[in-house]
């Protein structure tokens, strides 16, 4: 069953705050569901349509969307964030499904000049507002990280009604056509190369001066990318910087390092920062580190900082 992050819905209690609108009812439905980790997008399309009939907009979803940060984006949205470029983001997006929600939905590919985005989803036109929602925050969520990197140019949607159809063509400036299977976004290619990503500034990870080099920052930039994939064996990162891992571990020896201490200090930053955040659970943080199950995530964070993961999330929150 199709789900979407809990925190995601919170969204919708911002929108209201925003607009100077108010429901006790939707509001208390909204606090309910932001609470899970996962919402089915039945109860979540239920909602919006709720408040779209209870404050006369049928464009709600696109406007939810565009509030969306990385603090309300899920797991995938922090992935995303350590990506150089829309292309990156969107491979990240892609590769990162099957090992977080068991499935695989998305299909990227280029085809001449075009980066083409399917979601292979079972959406109904019933389901309009969550699928405004959806593909609003994915679109700005990648405008937010990426300025002006690309331009959307075509979209085929799995809504079949005209006007549903319309709204989208009114959002996005661009032809909308119907495609009963998927919902396909058509970016020009060459805007999407473009660089330079704000998310950066977020996961951050800080050496000391005497151990930050040219190598350091580059396997630091492959194992923020690989983690989430469980790919950051000294084998596999070894292969990736084009080296053998005995050249690799000598390497980092001549700095007076080790692979395994520098694994360890990334894990521990991006931990904290994670953590920090307070909108993922203990499982999908210990999924991004590369961790293959939960306990050996807080055994390795006791060692990093004498306490566990709860009690540092609790820790920081009492100092805020």
């Amino acid at each position: 069953m199709l789900q979407i992050s809990g925190s995601f819905v919170s969204l919708l209690i911002t929108w209201m705050q925003n607009n100077d609108v108010s429901s006790d009812k939707i509001h208390k439905s909204a606090a309910l569901l932001s609470k899970n980790n996962l919402v089915d997008i039945e109860r979540w399309n239920s909602l919006l349509t709720q408040a779209a009939n209870e404050f006369n907009q049928d464009n709600i979803g696109f406007e939810l969307g565009e509030l969306v940060s990385i603090k309300n984006a899920g797991v995938l949205g922090y992935l995303m964030a350590s990506a150089d470029s829309t292309f990156e983001a969107i491979q990240i997006y892609q590769r990162s499904e099957q090992r977080f929600y068991n499935t695989n939905w998305v299909d990227v590919k280029t085809q001449k000049n075009q980066l083409i985005v399917s979601w292979h989803l079972p959406f109904t036109h019933g389901q309009e507002l969550a699928i405004q929602a959806s593909i609003s925050a994915f679109t700005h969520f990648l405008q937010t990280l990426f300025p002006l990197s690309y331009q959307i140019i075509e979209i085929e949607s799995c809504l079949t009604q005209q006007q549903q159809l319309d709204r989208f063509a009114s959002f996005y400036h661009c032809s909308v056509a119907t495609n009963p299977e998927y919902f396909k976004l058509k970016f020009n290619l060459q805007q999407s190369k473009i660089v330079q990503p704000i998310g950066h500034d977020f996961l951050s990870i800080n050496l000391s001066n005497s151990e930050s080099s040219e190598l350091t920052n580059k396997l630091i930039k492959i194992l923020k990318s690989q983690l989430p994939l469980a790919n950051h064996s000294i084998n596999e990162v070894a292969k990736l910087t084009h080296q053998s891992p005995r050249s690799l571990q000598r390497r980092l020896q001549r700095q007076n390092m080790s692979y395994q201490y520098l694994l360890d200090s990334i894990r521990e930053q991006l931990a904290c920062l994670y953590l920090e955040q307070n909108q993922l659970s203990g499982t999908d943080i210990a999924l991004m580190l590369g961790f293959s199950e939960h306990s050996a995530f807080v055994r390795a964070f006791k060692q990093w900082k004498s306490m566990s993961p709860s009690k540092y999330k609790s820790t920081f929150n009492k100092l805020l």
